[in-house]
């Protein structure tokens, strides 16, 4: 029950971050593309 009261206080707090790294600069998101893709080959 205190982790869902947290969410809900803390709630649009996490939305904002989350929409904040995933509507970042595009250059960041090329670079997660490519650490992905280095990983991926690695496997």
């Amino acid at each position: 029950m205190i982790i869902i009261k947290a969410g809900k206080r803390h709630g649009r707090r996490i939305i904002n971050h989350f929409y904040f790294y995933v509507c970042g600069s595009r250059t960041q998101v090329q670079l997660l593309l490519r650490h992905v893709s280095i990983f991926r080959k690695e496997k």
